[in-house]
């Protein structure tokens, strides 16, 4: 995975943060996925799919969260 901008890190950092404490049970289940070996892009279509458009930026969330977890696996 190519390394990205430091800006984009921190909003990954930032969204894994914000979902550790804003919905705990979510961030475990994207570790888990993540660990299964699903990609970000994949959750944030599943969350997306099941969120509605109301809530589109908790699929952008997840997907830079999972992002960050991708990275701290490397």
């Amino acid at each position: 995975m190519p390394k990205p901008s430091p800006v984009l890190a921190a909003l990954d950092a930032d969204s894994y943060s914000w979902l550790s404490t804003q919905a705990p049970e979510l961030l475990d289940a994207v570790e888990q996925e993540i660990a299964a070996g699903r990609t970000p892009q994949f959750l944030m279509r599943q969350v997306a799919a099941h969120v509605g458009p109301e809530r589109e930026a908790l699929a952008m969330r997840v997907y830079q969260a999972a992002r960050h977890i991708e990275r701290m696996h490397e």
